[in-house]
Parts: C-alpha cells; structure tokens; sequence
C-alpha cells in the first residue's frame, strides 16, 4: 500500500480540501498528538486548513507522508504557490528537495560517491525516499569495497586456551573444565559499532521506505550485513562514540 502524501513549504497555509482532508479527519488528531508529544507546533492545525511553521522533513502518520520543504527551489518553470498536483507545484517540491539534499551534504561535508550525486538528480520520491536512497547506495558501494572491520572482544567456552584464561571466573561459575575454557580474545570481524549503526539504520529504513528500488537497496544491505548484530537500540554514548572514532 503507498501512503497519501502530502507536500507543504515552510510556513505554508493549504487548505485541508486541497489536501482531500476534512476538519475532522483522524490524522489531524494524530497530527495535535504530536505537536503535544515534542513539545513544539511542527505544523500548525488551523480552523480551515495546515499551516507549516520553521520546521522542514518529514512526518509519517495515520498512513500519510506529508513532507515540508524549504523554499528554495531553484527551476524557473516551478512555483510553490501553485495548485497542489499542478506541474509547476511538482517541479518546485522536485527542486526543492534536490536543493535541500545538496545544502545537507555541503553543511555535513558528506562525501558521497559519484552514483549518489547522480541519484539526486534523477529521484522523483518524497524528501524522505530521497534521504533513503541516498542512505541505502553509500553503504552498498562501501561494502562491495569490503567490510569495516576491527578487533572485537568476544568470551567463550573454548576447548583450548585462546587470548585470555579468566581462571577466577571459570571456577565460579563453570568449574567442569569438560564444558569448556572460558576464554576472553580479540578477533578481527565486521561486527562493530559502526557496521551495527548500519544494521540498525537498515532494519528501522525497511520499515517505512515505499519505494520499491529503496526496498531493494535496503534488502541488499541487510543480506550483507547478516554477520553485524541488530542491536534493539543505540544509547547516545554509543553514537558519541562512534562520531569522535570516525
């Protein structure tokens, strides 16, 4: 099933009929419960209508994508204040989003390899599908290159002595040495904590994309990284880490 989706520019006012929305549609309900939740307006529910506010990106909710965009689309034939679905509309939140991309990867300095540039240009998809591709094509080209790999610590029952004998603990808890060495060692593998980020970005991108090309991309991640633990969540110490190591 592809989600509604509803595009609106930053601090635009569009009526909910030009959405094929009602005052009293769920999603806006929805919408008030998030607007609670962050603490913050991210859109404006009005009497008539939507109204975006500073924020940009993008919201997924009660089956609707709706995507807020900078204005800063740069096509001469485009026009954000255009009739939604119109061609002049389409090509404003088409250059739009591109922009948005391109001033993200320039503030970030992302480098991105030649086929990601190429997909900003060629992607037609929401803002969201946009970012995933652009996700999904990095990893891909990294990892045909070959694993990031790096010394692991792993402890196991071994039947020989590997790395580090922990004497002390193999008597307290498993003193039948028939059962096993209980041994501490490095080993060089692609489990780490960056490949784990991956996985994780991966497992949560496979959820929500629509795009089928994405959904290809990202299965293609997921069988490559099939040796990476999927962690069920990553503490932000974790990602400090990462972010100082890289």
């Amino acid at each position: 099933m592809v989600d509604n989706v509803i595009t609106i520019f930053e601090r635009q006012s569009v009526p909910y009929h030009a959405l094929c929305l009602t005052a009293t549609d769920p999603l806006l309900e929805i919408l008030d419960r998030l607007n609670q939740n962050s603490g913050k307006e991210l859109i404006h529910l009005e009497r008539k209508g939507l109204r975006a506010t500073q924020f940009v990106g993008v919201i997924q909710a009660g089956g609707c994508t709706i995507q807020i965009l900078p204005k800063i689309d740069c096509d001469p034939e485009a026009n954000a204040e255009a009739v939604i679905g119109s061609t002049a509309f389409e090509k404003a939140t088409v250059s739009a989003s591109q922009n948005f991309m391109h001033l993200l990867t320039h503030a970030r300095r992302l480098k991105l390899h030649n086929q990601s540039l190429a997909s900003l240009s060629t992607n037609r998809g929401t803002w969201l599908e946009m970012l995933t591709r652009l996700f999904a094509i990095e990893p891909l080209t990294q990892l045909q290159q070959g694993f990031h790999q790096d010394y692991v610590r792993r402890e196991d029952l071994l039947l020989y002595v590997r790395g580090r004998w922990n004497i002390a603990r193999q008597f307290s808890r498993q003193p039948n040495l028939t059962q096993g060495l209980d041994v501490s060692y490095d080993d060089y593998l692609p489990d780490t904590l960056l490949n784990r980020v991956f996985r994780l970005a991966v497992d949560r991108l496979q959820r929500i994309t629509r795009d089928t090309q994405n959904r290809q991309m990202l299965a293609d991640l997921e069988s490559w990284l099939q040796p990476v633990h999927l962690p069920a969540q990553l503490s932000s110490v974790v990602m400090r880490t990462i972010a100082i190591s890289t």
